[in-house]
């Protein structure tokens, strides 16, 4: 067993809040073969492999922020949380107060300029985790479902010096082979593009390669249930959705869009804001409401089916890495 302290600008640790902390507990023991430690008062330290890899506490504590919603959040390490946090505020995004965790570090709560939410850890007593990645029930992958992946791209690369692998390029590390062939597949099944087409829209590539990635995928699919469930859940969940559009509202952040009523997420278009929905009553509301606040009417307010290019940029959005 490989056990490894992590370096900065690597994630470090999870926080888990939820209104259920004992059968939390017990689920994740059961799936993922979690153990804790009580800390008492507080909530417990989640063990794995006799690693501590996070905390689990109770979102209904005095100490919890009215309105917090149950979430696992995750911490980057960093060598100086204050500089850190000063950075982010000039990259364009937004980090509260740094404090302090007693002696065991300094922490800071933080969003990007799209909205998504991480906390910086600069560790004293305790450095984070240093568990074997391989284990079963260890965090070992992170993602950003981000409504702007260029500023994204920049935000992080200009931020934590974290490099980019694109989708279409050439890496050959196994969660993007796997991630860009279930893209040539599902174009395939779901098109009339032919094989050279989908070679050309993944970066120019040999149709050859498309013809593998599509048999790979169909095999594995017949196989292995959890690619089943994955290609399958990807293209539910894009095609049964639709997207309510209408011109951009200055004032109007990304934050609040994706806390409006049904919103799953949130994307920019030729100066349009596209809030993907399956509930398009409540999400048309919503955005009445809030545009009625800032006294502005939305125009051209509409919507339309997802299509396959959002198909393929949930998938391309994965590009981001540590």
């Amino acid at each position: 067993m490989t056990t490894r302290i992590r370096n900065p600008g690597e994630f470090c640790w999870i926080n888990m809040l939820t209104p259920q902390p004992t059968e939390a507990c017990a689920f994740f023991e059961k799936l993922l073969g979690w153990s804790y430690a009580e800390i008492p008062g507080m909530g417990y330290l989640i063990k794995v492999g006799g690693s501590d890899i996070g905390g689990l506490f109770d979102l209904n504590s005095p100490q919890t922020p009215k309105g917090t919603p149950p979430l696992i959040g995750v911490m980057v390490k960093v060598e100086n949380v204050d500089a850190t946090a000063e950075k982010i505020r000039s990259l364009g995004g937004k980090a509260e107060p740094a404090f302090d965790i007693a002696d065991n570090g300094r922490m800071a709560v933080c969003h990007d300029p799209n909205g998504a939410q991480f906390d910086l850890w600069q560790g004293n007593k305790s450095p984070g985790t240093d568990v074997d990645g391989t284990l079963h029930g260890a965090p070992s992958w992170f993602e950003t479902l981000t409504s702007d992946v260029p500023r994204a791209r920049k935000f992080y690369t200009s931020l934590f010096g974290w490099t980019i692998e694109d989708l279409c390029g050439k890496s050959r590390r196994r969660p993007l082979v796997t991630a860009r062939q279930i893209g040539m597949y599902v174009f395939r099944e779901l098109t009339d593009y032919s094989y050279p087409k989908i070679a050309e829209e993944f970066g120019g590539r040999d149709h050859t390669t498309v013809m593998h990635a599509c048999e790979k995928i169909r095999g594995q699919m017949a196989e292995r249930r959890v690619v089943f469930e994955q290609v399958n859940e990807l293209i539910s969940r894009r095609f049964k959705e639709r997207a309510v559009r209408f011109d951009r509202i200055d004032g109007l952040a990304d934050e609040r869009l994706a806390a409006m009523a049904g919103v799953s997420s949130v994307k920019h278009e030729n100066g349009e804001v596209l809030l993907y929905t399956r509930d398009v009553p409540a999400t048309i509301g919503a955005v009445l409401d809030a545009s009625e606040a800032l006294g502005v009417e939305p125009a051209n307010l509409g919507v339309r089916r997802a299509t396959l290019e959002d198909v393929f940029l949930d998938l391309t959005g994965r590009a981001l890495r540590d």
